[in-house]
Parts: C-alpha cells; sequence; structure tokens
C-alpha cells in the first residue's frame, strides 16, 4: 500500500502501456497488441547526457508508481507521461516497507533519447 506522503506526491497523470503477445505473422514472428493502463506518477530526473556535439541527448529518469502497479509493468513497458515516451532501462522494482511486507511504490529506470 503506497503510503499518504508518497501518494501526495504522485499527483501526474501517466500511461503504462504493455504489449502482450496476440499471435504470429505468417512468418512464425510473434505479433502484439498494447493494452494501456491509466496511473498517476512522479518523475524525477537523474542525468542527461549530450552525444555528437550537443545534437543529441540521452535523459534518465527515475518514474514513481503507486504500489497498485507491481507486477502490471515491466522492462517491456512504455511509459507516458505529459505525452512523452520514455522506455525502461530494466525491470522494475517494487520496495518493501521496512515495518511489513507489503509492496511500498514501484520505481522504475527510464530512459528518452533525444535527436
Amino acid at each position: 500500500m503506497t503510503p499518504t506522503w508518497l501518494a501526495l506526491n504522485l499527483n501526474r497523470p501517466c500511461v503504462v502501456r504493455n504489449r502482450i503477445v496476440s499471435g504470429t505473422d505468417e512468418y512464425g514472428n510473434e505479433t502484439y497488441t498494447t493494452t494501456d493502463i491509466d496511473t498517476r506518477c512522479f518523475l524525477q530526473p537523474v542525468s542527461v547526457a549530450e552525444i555528437q556535439g550537443g545534437r543529441a541527448g540521452v535523459g534518465t529518469h527515475l518514474l514513481h508508481l503507486p504500489a497498485d502497479m507491481a507486477g502490471r509493468c515491466d522492462e517491456h513497458s512504455q511509459y507516458l507521461v505529459d505525452g512523452i515516451s520514455y522506455e525502461a532501462d530494466g525491470p522494475p522494482e517494487a520496495p518493501r516497507a521496512l515495518h511489513s511486507t507489503a509492496v511500498h511504490h514501484v520505481e522504475v529506470s527510464l530512459m528518452r533519447s533525444q535527436a
């Protein structure tokens, strides 16, 4: 359960877009459909790196989601915050509260590349 003090900061609307295998094509490759989960989040910038003389940038961010998102997103999910798309830089973490075994919240390390 997300604690009240953290829930107050999870005030930004966001969408978690999951890919689900829906079948195979004529070549035997998996095909996918997407499902969207509307939730709220807190997006924290971590770092920005410029590449190729300032023409491209890679930003890393830490996305905080409510505890009820545990198990509902993965490293293949797409994360949309304010209409901007971010990709996961690894699987989500679900820290547990110190005084119980309940999930405290969900954290996902995100990347966004710009040209």
